[in-house]
C-alpha cells in the first residue's frame, strides 16, 4: 500500500477532530441539562421504600414484590440514601463514566488493530457511538435525565463495554475470567433486557471461537465462557424473583401466550433495523462513515478472517440465533403490557448495538477502499472526510437547540418543581395531612388518569416522602 500523502493526513485528522468536537459539544450539553433535574415519579417510589424499610429491607421488598433487578435496586437504593440532589448528579456521572469506559475499550481495540492515530480515533469512536445510540431514542428524557431511567439502562451498557475491554487486555487468563464474569453478572442485574442481550452476544462470540479456531479468538474463549456463566447466574436470579409474578398481575393488561410473546419480541427486535435507520439516519451514516474513515487507516496490518462459503453460512446462522436470543429483551414488555407496550427507554440497548454494527460495517468497507483504488487512494479518504464533516453539522445544530430551547424549558420546569417542593414542605411542617401536587414527569407529561388517582403508587409514594397521608395530582 502506498504511503499516505500529507494532504490526506491533514484532511483525515481535520475531519476526525472536527467531528469529535461537534459530537462532544452536543453530547456534553445534553448531559449537563441534568443539572435542572428534580425527583419525579418512580424516583419517589424507590426513595420512599428506602425511607420506610431501610437499605436492606428495600432490597428484600423489591425482590419479593416487584422486580428481580437485584443490581439495579441495590444501586438505586444506595443513590437515594444520598438524597434528592442525586437526581441531578446521577445522569451526569453515569454518562461521564460511560464515555471513559468506551474510550478505554476503543483504545484497546485501536492498539490491537495497529491504528496510527490511536487516541484520536478512540476519543472519536466512543463519542460517536454513544451519541448515535442516545439521540435515536424515542424517550430521550427517560434515558438521559430521569434518574430511574438513567440508572436502569445505560449502566448495563457500561458494564458490557467494560467486559469487552477486559477481554481485549493483556491481563492473565485467570484475571480476565474473574473480571469478565463479575462484570457480566453486574451489568445483567440492571435489567432483564440487558441480560438477554448479553447472553445472545456472548453466545455469538463463543461460537466464533469455534468457527475460527486460531489466534486471538481461541485465547479469549475461556473469559467469554466465564462471562456467559456470570450472565446465566444473574439471569436465573432475576427470573426466580417472586416479584415478577406480582408485577405482571399489577401492571399487565392481558396474559399473552408464551409463543405469541416470543413471536412479537422477535418481530419488534427485527423492526429495530428499519427503525434505527428511519429515526436516526444521521447517526447511522455518521457511525458508518467514521468506521469507514478509520478503516482506511492501515488496512494492510489487519489480517482478515479466512472466509469460505461454509464458514460464511455458519456465521450467518450463528448471529441469526444470537439475534433471536437478543430479541428476548422485548419479552418482559410483551408479557407485562400485552401487544406492544412502551419500548421507549429500553430501545437505547438496541440502538447502542446498532451503532456498533454500523461502525463495524463501515470499517470493513473502508478497510478495502484503498485496495480498490490504490493509485487514487486520496479520493476515498477525502470523500469520507468530507462526509464526516458534513454529517457533523447535525450534532452542532442539536447543541444549539439545547442552548436556545431545551435549557430555557428545563429552567422553567425546575423553578416550578422548586416552588411546589417549598409548598409541600411548608404544608407538612404545619401539620397538614394531605396535599394537591402538580404531578407530571419532569421531561414528559404523565397520563391524566394516573396523575389524578390518589391511590396510585406514585402519588402515595410522593405523599409518604413528604410526610402526608395522601396527595392528589392536578
Amino acid at each position: 500500500m502506498p504511503r499516505e500523502s500529507r494532504f490526506c493526513r491533514i484532511i483525515r485528522t481535520g475531519a476526525a477532530v472536527s467531528c469529535w468536537l461537534s459530537v462532544m459539544f452536543s453530547l456534553t450539553l445534553l448531559v449537563f441539562l441534568a443539572r435542572f433535574n428534580r425527583m419525579t415519579t418512580d424516583d419517589f417510589v424507590y426513595a420512599r421504600t428506602v425511607q420506610d424499610h431501610g437499605f436492606w429491607g428495600a432490597q428484600a421488598l423489591w425482590y419479593r414484590e416487584w422486580s428481580g433487578r437485584v443490581v439495579y435496586t441495590f444501586v438505586a437504593s444506595a443513590v437515594h440514601l444520598l438524597g434528592p440532589r442525586m437526581a441531578q448528579i446521577t445522569p451526569i456521572a453515569v454518562y461521564v463514566i460511560w464515555y471513559l469506559v468506551a474510550v478505554w475499550f476503543a483504545h484497546l481495540l485501536a492498539r490491537r488493530l495497529h491504528w496510527r492515530h490511536t487516541w484520536m480515533y478512540s476519543l472519536l469512536l466512543a463519542a460517536v457511538i454513544i451519541y448515535s445510540a442516545v439521540i435515536a431514542n424515542t424517550s430521550l428524557g427517560e434515558v438521559m435525565w430521569w434518574e430511574t431511567g438513567v440508572l436502569t439502562y445505560p449502566p448495563g451498557l457500561i458494564g458490557a463495554t467494560a467486559m469487552a475491554a477486559v477481554i481485549l487486555t493483556d491481563w492473565s487468563d485467570r484475571t480476565k475470567m474473574i473480571t469478565a464474569a463479575v462484570l457480566a453478572f453486574i451489568s445483567g442485574g440492571f435489567s432483564e433486557v440487558t441480560v438477554s442481550a448479553e447472553i445472545g452476544l456472548l453466545l455469538a462470540c463463543i461460537g466464533l471461537t469455534f468457527i475460527f479456531p486460531s489466534g486471538f479468538l481461541v485465547s479469549v474463549r475461556r473469559p467469554l465462557g466465564a462471562a456467559f456463566l456470570g450472565a446465566a447466574l444473574i439471569f436465573a436470579i432475576t427470573l426466580a424473583a417472586p416479584g415478577n409474578a406480582h408485577r405482571i398481575a399489577t401492571e399487565g393488561v392481558n396474559h399473552t401466550p408464551i409463543l405469541l410473546a416470543a413471536y412479537r419480541s422477535f418481530r419488534f427486535s427485527l423492526g429495530h433495523f428499519a427503525r434505527y435507520i428511519y429515526l436516526n439516519p444521521v447517526g447511522a451514516c455518521l457511525t458508518f462513515t467514521v468506521g469507514a474513515l478509520i478503516g482506511t487507516e492501515r488496512p494492510a496490518l489487519v489480517r482478515p478472517l479466512e472466509f469460505s462459503r461454509k464458514r460464511g453460512l455458519q456465521v450467518v446462522v450463528l448471529f441469526a440465533a444470537a439475534w433471536f436470543v437478543i430479541a428476548a429483551y422485548y419479552a418482559p414488555i410483551v408479557f407485562v403490557y400485552g401487544a406492544g407496550g412502551s419500548v421507549g427507554r429500553q430501545s437505547i440497548i438496541a440502538d447502542f448495538f446498532m451503532a456498533i454494527y454500523a461502525t463495524a460495517f463501515g470499517y470493513e468497507v473502508g478497510r478495502n477502499l484503498p485496495q480498490i483504488a490504490t493509485r487514487w487512494s486520496a479520493i476515498p479518504v477525502v470523500t469520507l472526510a468530507l462526509g464526516v464533516l458534513t454529517l457533523s453539522i447535525s450534532p452542532v445544530l442539536n447543541g444549539v437547540n439545547v442552548i436556545c430551547h431545551d435549557t430555557a424549558r428545563a429552567a422553567v420546569m425546575a423553578s416550578d418543581f422548586d416552588k411546589q417542593q417549598r409548598q409541600l414542605t411548608a404544608l407538612a411542617a404545619n401539620g397538614a395531612l394531605s396535599a394537591r401536587v402538580g404531578y407530571y414527569v419532569f421531561w414528559d407529561q404523565v397520563d391524566d388518569a394516573e396523575a389524578r388517582n390518589p391511590s396510585s403508587i406514585h402519588n402515595t409514594s410522593i405523599a409518604g416522602y413528604y410526610g402526608f397521608h395522601h396527595v392528589v395530582g392536578r
